[in-house]
């Protein structure tokens, strides 16, 4: 990949893109002039502007306190659903846990909140939850049930 231009690291605020790796990274040169091409308004908040540069006089928008903070949670949500599915131990999380098809007969009676990727996709999908707690919720019982049913230092619950 090429150097990262300084034009584009102003102060504090870098143009970033999300790579391949599932890591956000500064974009090339390349990619700043074919942004500059389709945003060209939005591009010059990122060019460098000396002391004067516009990203500097945007103002924030007042919220009121009823409006949650992170108000499109869903679509990172998605995002980091996304990336942990790149990683190589996420297979085992993908689906609900059948323990028939598995002989997990004590499954049931051990764990009473069964979880898992799909089912928070689907609840994502379906605007199911109702705050980001909630999918943080979700996402903690997932992790959660593999260590309390295998074991924290089982290798399933070291996988999780």
């Amino acid at each position: 990949m090429p150097p990262v231009s300084e034009k584009k690291v102003p102060r504090r605020y870098v143009l970033t893109t999300l790579r391949e790796n599932g890591h956000y990274e500064p974009i090339t040169d390349e990619e700043f002039e074919e942004f500059r091409k389709l945003n060209p308004d939005m591009a010059s908040y990122f060019e460098d502007m000396g002391e004067s540069n516009p990203i500097e006089s945007l103002e924030v928008p007042e919220m009121p306190d009823s409006n949650p903070v992170y108000t499109h949670w869903e679509e990172a949500a998605r995002r980091l659903m996304q990336n942990l599915a790149r990683n190589k131990n996420a297979w085992l999380f993908n689906a609900p846990v059948d323990p028939v098809a598995l002989c997990l007969n004590d499954y049931t009676t051990i764990i009473k909140n069964p979880m898992d990727f799909l089912t928070i996709k689907n609840k994502l999908k379906e605007h199911k939850y109702s705050s980001l707690q909630e999918y943080l919720d979700d996402m903690d019982t997932t992790f959660n049930n593999c260590a309390v049913y295998n074991g924290p230092n089982s290798d399933i619950g070291r996988m999780g």
